[in-house]
């Protein structure tokens, strides 16, 4: 994130980072209480049995209450805690703790739909970047 916030963060004091996991699920839930916001798990998500498998372009399915897509399915996508099986309590809480293996959250095209639930986390080690299967998003902190 530090070359990213080089080039396009700063300008005017914001800065980007990847979500933390409860950041990721905050948004992806935009303020409902499903596991799929924004209608069924076929609505809103590309998982195994529906995407014919391969990966689909983004923003095809519909959008959560507050417009975001793919929140469930396509790719998994990386956040910035480390992995552990215990979460944090508190609000927006980080593992902070170094490890090799970082959270990946959302499931993805060529999973089953119950991996791509919004309370489904995995992992994977972070040095894994080049993956067919994880993205990521940015946060914009102002």
């Amino acid at each position: 994130m530090e070359k990213v916030n080089a080039k396009l963060g700063n300008a005017d004091g914001g800065t980007m980072s990847l979500p933390t996991e409860a950041q990721y699920e905050y948004a992806a839930r935009a303020g409902e209480k499903g596991m799929s916001p924004g209608g069924n798990l076929d609505e809103v998500a590309w998982h195994d049995g529906n995407s014919g498998g391969y990966m689909k372009p983004v923003g095809t399915k519909k959008a959560n209450a507050w417009g975001l897509h793919d929140m469930n399915g396509s790719t998994w996508e990386w956040v910035q805690d480390s992995f552990s099986e215990e979460l944090p309590g508190g609000t927006d809480p980080l593992a902070k703790e170094i490890g090799s293996d970082r959270v990946i959250r959302g499931g993805c095209w060529f999973k089953e739909a119950t991996r791509c639930r919004l309370a489904t986390r995995s992992y994977r080690w972070q040095g894994a970047s080049q993956c067919f299967s994880i993205g990521f998003r940015i946060v914009r902190h102002s």
